[in-house]
């Protein structure tokens, strides 16, 4: 049974933010990633990586908008899966030749600033610098839509597997964090993702309902679809996700006894598993275990339906359809 279908393919390139590609003339930085005849190959790709990432399997629990949700390919009831990751160690070597990069413009004797970020002039001075900085996140960019890609591939052969052939389409791929060109400047979406409206998506697939918009929720939470309106005062752009309430470190010390109760309501599936006997009675393990887990737990982050509200409230973006966790699976 063929998992990569290169029709669909193509048809699925049209669905995806830029069309799935920074285009760059070069790798820089990362030559033991890709391999050769004396390097072996990198083993990240189809990796969900830390922190919040996660695939979900869901349910769409409610429509909004019946007819775009009908456009889209999204019904009641149906079943779907959100994937949220990116370039993992690829986009963290691109940050750290970007860094290394932007202080050699700088004389030595300067103080740094207080945030480690240096600003990049855009002159003919620095154009390599600015070259650069553009490869660098490119190179990051192109390796995380491919890294969903093979995500997407690899559910789709396991429900294949045991459900026989299933209708896999993709609604959207969105980046967030990236920088865009806008209107002469640029834009940095940081927690953002593209909302752009019918004027923005002209002549793509979307150019009558308005870009998609994926907005998860915390772990165990509802998540949501919806359409871009183009607002321009929010930079035609939309929340990312719910955001967090509570630090990493502070989520880590909450109640033992708040994350037991989250745990038993929510199936939640990672490489260690907690009851094996192997693992049960390894204390270090179970408490790294549990650490990963507090930190990302749905008390960690604000409430999903505040964060929609904001989006649709202020035209932002509007509602499609609300999606439910089924089960989620975390690295």
């Amino acid at each position: 049974m063929a998992i990569l279908r290169a029709r669909q393919e193509e048809k699925d390139i049209n669905h995806i933010s830029e069309n799935g590609a920074y285009i760059t003339n070069r790798v820089i930085g990362l030559d033991s990633f890709l391999g050769g005849d004396s390097l072996t190959y990198d083993a990240q790709i189809g990796t969900i990586g830390g922190g919040n990432h996660f695939v979900e399997l869901q349910r769409v629990s409610r429509l909004y908008d019946a007819k775009t949700a009908n456009a889209w390919g999204l019904k009641n009831e149906q079943t779907v899966i959100m994937i949220h990751t990116g370039s993992l160690m690829i986009g963290q070597s691109c940050n750290f030749l970007m860094c290394e990069a932007l202080k050699a413009i700088y004389p030595q004797n300067i103080q740094a600033p207080e945030n480690g970020v240096y600003p990049l002039p855009k002159s003919e001075k620095h154009n390599e610098s600015w070259n650069e900085f553009w490869i660098l996140m490119s190179n990051a960019a192109n390796f995380a839509f491919a890294n969903r890609l093979f995500i997407g591939l690899m559910m789709k052969r396991i429900f294949n597997e045991i459900f026989g052939t299933c209708e896999f389409n993709l609604v959207y791929d969105a980046p967030h964090n990236l920088i865009w060109p806008h209107e002469g400047e640029f834009l940095h979406r940081k927690g953002a993702c593209p909302a752009r409206g019918f004027e923005q998506m002209a002549n793509t697939e979307f150019g009558y309902y308005g870009e998609p918009v994926l907005i998860p929720g915390s772990m165990g939470s509802s998540s949501f679809i919806l359409r871009g309106l183009g607002n321009k005062e929010s930079l035609y752009s939309a929340s990312h996700g719910a955001g967090r309430k509570l630090s990493r470190g502070k989520a880590i010390r909450e109640s033992h006894d708040k994350f037991v109760e989250f745990s038993n309501q929510f199936r939640v599936i990672t490489p260690i598993d907690p009851k094996r006997p192997d693992i049960a009675g390894r204390a270090d393990i179970l408490k790294k275990w549990e650490e990963n887990i507090k930190s990302e737990a749905p008390y960690a982050y604000k409430e999903i339906s505040s964060v929609i509200k904001a989006q649709t409230d202020n035209q932002v973006a509007a509602l499609i359809a609300e999606v439910k966790p089924i089960l989620t699976i975390k690295n």
